[in-house]
């Protein structure tokens, strides 16, 4: 039991430290397609550098935007926010509405170009929100084998939240919300390209999902790294 506590510090006091990682800031890449009709509805936009103001070392989107008949007319995105650093970490705001008669199947996505080494650490969280549009309530669910949230390096998933199965569901002109969040997680996996966050989701027809979601990576310094190796062999010699 001592062990475990001791290595359970360890832990807590490295996972806040950081190392300075080398990157050029480009933008945010947002993108969406309905999983349904491959090939059909696909959707992207570069949300450029200028749209972006510095604040405390991120670069926070400077207003929401909207964009209306996306997917070939089968969608409406509200972008309320996006944050992303070189640290790295990625953080967004969006709701999407199904503005057809049926129930759509989609996928929702932001990527940031970035190059991160490994091996690091990483943590997501997300908050699902569901609004019904009329009065006959409101559905979202998974898309089997697919979890809602995956956190993305390099077009691979790294990790997941609300996994197939999951549904949600909201009452007659009702709201319903649920949170999940994973990590620090030790990974092996570096960035050499992009990471991201992506959604993929059925939802009912006239309804809305909203996303608030972050997925960040972080490598600890070399005394870090240090003191981790410490707390592992103390452990080790503790169970002899």
């Amino acid at each position: 039991m001592r062990s475990a506590l001791f290595f359970a510090v360890i832990c807590l006091i490295v996972a806040p430290v950081f190392a300075d990682p080398t990157v050029d800031i480009q933008p945010p890449t947002i993108s969406g397609s309905i999983v349904s009709i491959p090939g059909v509805g696909d959707f992207e936009m570069v949300v450029p550098l200028e749209e972006f103001e510095v604040e405390e070392g991120k670069w926070k989107l400077k207003g929401g935007f909207t964009q209306l008949g996306i997917m070939d007319g089968t969608a409406n995105l509200v972008i309320e926010e996006i944050e992303f650093e070189p640290d790295p970490s990625v953080f967004y705001n969006a709701i999407l509405t199904n503005t057809t008669a049926s129930v759509q199947t989609y996928t929702l996505s932001i990527a940031v170009p970035t190059v991160f080494a490994a091996p690091n650490l990483i943590h997501g969280a997300t908050t699902v929100g569901l609004i019904d549009g009329g009065t006959d309530g409101a559905t979202l669910t998974s898309v089997a084998p697919t979890a809602v949230y995956q956190s993305i390096i390099d077009g691979a998933t790294v990790g997941t939240l609300l996994n197939d199965p999951f549904s949600l569901v909201a009452p007659p002109m009702g709201v319903n919300q649920i949170g999940a969040t994973y990590g620090w997680n030790p990974s092996n996996v570096p960035i050499n390209m992009f990471m991201g966050i992506t959604h993929t989701f059925t939802l009912t027809p006239g309804d809305s999902a909203s996303f608030l979601s972050r997925f960040d990576v972080i490598v600890p310094e070399p005394a870090a790294l240090s003191l981790l190796a410490i707390g592992g062999l103390l452990l080790m010699r503790r169970r002899r």
